[in-house]
């Protein structure tokens, strides 16, 4: 039965080490909102800390800005990301140049058909 929560009630549903999937394309049907309530979540208390994201397409606004895995971009927050493509996302582009983040890029095809097996 579908249950409609808030995005601060999801964020708290992430734990430490957790993996994270999105399934948007750049940012159409990425949920903001709880991108945010997880990166203040983790501002305030901590936690979730170390959690990885994947997704088939990027999210972000080609800028370096805080939408889409941008967010995400604090140092303790975000330990790996798994995508078909990360320029899209400036800040988390820069995160990985300087090994703040790990990621892992494979063809968007392969990431789909997970999308759609799972």
């Amino acid at each position: 039965m579908a249950k409609i929560i808030t995005a601060a009630e999801a964020a708290a549903l992430v734990k430490d080490n957790d993996v994270v999937a999105f399934a948007p394309d750049s940012l159409a049907g990425f949920p903001n909102e709880v991108a945010f309530a997880i990166r203040d979540r983790f501002l305030k208390e901590g936690h979730p800390a170390d959690i990885t994201t994947i997704r088939a397409a990027g999210m972000g606004t080609f800028s370096d800005d805080e939408f889409g895995e941008g967010c995400f971009c604090v140092d303790g927050l975000l330990k790996c990301s798994i995508s078909s493509y990360i320029a899209i996302c400036k800040r988390l582009a820069r995160h990985v140049e300087e090994n703040r983040v790990q990621a892992y890029m494979f063809p968007m095809g392969p990431l789909h058909q997970l999308f759609r097996a799972v």
